[in-house]
């Protein structure tokens, strides 16, 4: 999960749906994302999980107001996580520049709405 974070933050470049696509909103696949090179917090958000899917991992992305990130199961964190069905989903922030925030870490303090299975 940890490289797998690091990946998509280094890879990807953050760029708005209006600067990548010409559109107010437009929800990238893996494959469009990883093609640009560039994604907002929704295409890095659906690329960290897709792939951490078919890895095995237990993820899923996270609905903050005017935001979305990810989060994944892992024993050894700390920090921001939600708790569902018994098992805690530790934070992860994909749409980044320039930064490396670790797994747990809240970056941006968005305001949680749900996590999305």
């Amino acid at each position: 999960a940890r490289t797998l974070l690091t990946f998509v933050q280094d890879v990807i470049d953050y760029e708005t749906d209006m600067q990548s696509t010409g559109r107010e909103e437009w929800f990238k696949s893996v494959y469009e994302t990883v093609y640009d090179g560039v994604g907002d917090c929704e295409d890095t958000a659906i690329m960290f999980t897709s792939v951490g899917r078919l890895m095995g991992l237990d993820i899923m992305m996270v609905n903050f107001v005017g935001h979305l990130g990810a989060a994944v199961v892992m024993d050894d964190c700390s920090g921001t996580g939600w708790t569902y069905d018994g098992r805690t989903y530790w934070y992860c922030e994909t749409a980044v520049d320039g930064s490396h925030p670790a797994i747990g870490e809240d970056p941006i303090g968005a305001e949680f709405i749900a996590l999305v299975l």
